[in-house]
């Protein structure tokens, strides 16, 4: 499991709809519609192209929407996966930077459909995460 690849591309790219950390027009573009004097969106988040290429050269997977423990956990879990670790699974087996990584990992598992689509495609595809599937939980019969 120790060969992830990086994505190429900002995960985000990936799923089709998502509104990803950056408005929909550039700012470019905003400026370009107020000086021909059509309507804009608010302005409000939106990036110049140079600001958003200093970000994705920090890194690509970043999404500011998100919680910043979702990506410093998906991050760690990542780090810990290409120095030859496995994917911790059970809460309290791999401790990292004071987070529980195993308990993460089952947090997202269960919660998969309160992830984002990318959020969804980047477990699966860089740290090999997969939803938990649903098990009815076995009925006790008792010996009597």
């Amino acid at each position: 499991m120790a060969d992830h690849p990086t994505p190429r591309r900002p995960p985000h790219a990936h799923a089709a709809g998502h509104v990803g950390h950056l408005s929909s027009a550039s700012a470019a573009e905003i400026e370009q519609r107020r000086a021909e004097g059509l309507p804009v969106e608010s302005s409000a988040g939106t990036l110049s192209d140079e600001w958003h290429e200093q970000l994705e050269d920090i890194d690509a997977s970043w999404c500011p929407c998100w919680p910043v423990t979702w990506q410093r956990c998906f991050h760690l879990v990542r780090l810990h996966l290409d120095a030859a670790g496995e994917l911790p699974t059970t809460a309290g087996d791999v401790l990292r930077q004071g987070e529980n990584l195993g308990r993460w990992v089952q947090v997202q598992r269960v919660g998969w459909g309160k992830l984002t689509g990318v959020q969804q495609w980047m477990c699966e595809q860089v740290l090999g995460i997969e939803p938990a599937t649903e098990e009815k939980p076995k009925r006790r019969t008792s010996q009597a």
